[in-house]
């Protein structure tokens, strides 16, 4: 999808350059960066490998970038300023839209 949203006034995916963030295409591949009591780092797994190649395809293609690339502090800033199609924040965005960027309609989807 973020290829699709790309255009020449947007990018398609503004994507924190954290675990965090980047750590979401982890699970969506079926695995996480830990094990499940959190005193293994697992990145070394086959999904991970998958999931981090998928990342940074997207991040060679230019449909997704990271804040910095947007001008922006954050993911957040960067979907507000109407500078990315999407992102994959915290429920904390809805505050910062709301406070910062109130004349911006967006869908949140969890």
């Amino acid at each position: 999808m973020a290829r699709k949203l790309t255009t020449e006034k947007q990018v398609g995916l503004a994507l924190g350059d954290t675990r965090d963030r980047i750590g979401a295409f982890v699970v969506q591949a079926g695995d996480s960066v830990t094990n499940k009591d959190a005193t293994k780092v697992t990145a070394d797994s086959p999904e991970n490998l998958k999931a981090l190649k998928f990342v940074r395809s997207l991040l060679a293609d230019g449909s997704a970038k990271y804040p910095k690339q947007l001008d922006s502090g954050w993911s957040g800033e960067a979907f507000g300023k109407q500078k990315a199609a999407m992102t994959i924040e915290g429920n904390w965005i809805a505050g910062a839209m709301k406070s910062d960027q109130p004349d911006v309609k967006y869908v949140a989807v969890a």
